[in-house]
């Protein structure tokens, strides 16, 4: 009898810690969030999207997202004299970016706000409308109209804050620079990179 009652203890003593780690270390999750915000430079715009990721650890989540965004008259990486030549209409973009955030405080802690950092990599394809693109003088056609397109890759750097509303769902405010690689302009020989700053509010859950 009191050999048995030593293996119970032994097992209980050996065990405990595991298990005691095992409780304070999150489960690794999934979340979906839906995404809307607004341009704040170079040009003024709204973005919508949405995407998914996983966390791990009490820190740290990876994700996909896809924004759509509205530029109006300005589209990425086309230079000021290029669209005082060739006014632009109907600029839109289809952003992908595959994003790596490290949470500033512990999933663990008894937080209302949970502060963050995010870096993304990923490619943005641009569609924007221009009179007819006509080499030297020549004429233009009355009303006539080119589509234009070109895709560039982006890197982003951002912050935002987590707030939970209640279990399971929350709201995410962030903000995020997004830079854009240099490359062949689509109405000019040489284009240039360019940088977009972006406000937006997400719903994760």
């Amino acid at each position: 009898m009191n050999l048995r009652r030593s293996w119970y203890v032994a097992i209980i003593f050996f065990c405990s810690p595991a298990l005691a780690q095992e409780r304070s270390e999150p489960k690794p999750y999934a979340e979906f969030t839906l995404i809307a915000g607004g341009l704040l430079k170079p040009a003024t715009g709204s973005t919508l999207g949405g995407g998914f990721g996983i966390g791990w650890g009490t820190r740290y989540a990876a994700g996909l997202e896809i924004s759509h965004i509205q530029f109006g008259n300005y589209a990425i990486g086309v230079t000021d004299a290029a669209r005082s030549v060739y006014p632009i209409s109907n600029s839109r973009a289809w952003d992908i970016t595959g994003n790596f955030q490290l949470s500033l405080l512990s999933r663990t802690a008894q937080s209302r706000m949970n502060p963050y950092v995010t870096v993304g990599f990923g490619v943005v394809s641009s569609h924007f409308v221009t009179p007819p693109i006509t080499c030297c003088f020549a004429p233009r056609t009355p009303g006539a109209t080119s589509e234009n397109k070109s895709s560039k890759a982006s890197y982003s750097l951002g912050s935002g804050v987590r707030i939970p509303i209640r279990k399971g769902f929350g709201i995410r405010p962030e903000l995020k620079a997004s830079l854009f690689s240099k490359d062949s302009d689509p109405i000019v020989p040489f284009g240039k990179g360019d940088a977009l700053i972006r406000m937006s509010l997400g719903f994760y859950a």
